[in-house]
């Protein structure tokens, strides 16, 4: 799908950047905190054994879409020195705060995408 979803954009003139997103139950991906382990995490909750079972072969399947051509960026790991509460249900939603950290983190991908286009020699507007 995302190899598609790039073709689609390559054809429209449009940037497409694939994100993994963050999730509590990648192992050692954030140090969970109190309110986080009574609030955001249940050891008994089906996606969980999804995440741990599934997100290596997520993570692997970036970097051949990477190799494909694809801006891939794994963000499993952007809270893995995180002290402050980001989780806010034992899903994988996110409080303010991370929303906010991964908005910063998108941004700065997609800023740092047009730079190395522009630095290329290409134009800015494809990255």
């Amino acid at each position: 799908a995302s190899l598609q979803m790039k073709a689609i954009c390559d054809a429209h003139g449009i940037a497409y950047v694939h994100l993994l997103q963050p999730n509590q139950y990648v192992p050692d991906s954030k140090p969970l905190t109190e309110e986080e382990l009574e609030h955001a995490y249940n050891a008994e909750q089906p996606i969980r054994e999804r995440v741990v079972n599934g997100y290596p072969l997520l993570i692997e399947a970036g970097e051949g879409l990477r190799q494909a051509g694809v801006r891939f960026v794994d963000l499993t790991r952007m809270f893995a020195d995180e002290r402050r509460s980001i989780y806010s249900d034992p899903c994988c939603h996110v409080n303010e705060l991370g929303a906010r950290l991964i908005a910063e983190r998108m941004a700065a991908t997609i800023v740092a995408e047009h730079a190395a286009v522009a630095a290329a020699g290409g134009d800015p507007s494809d990255a």
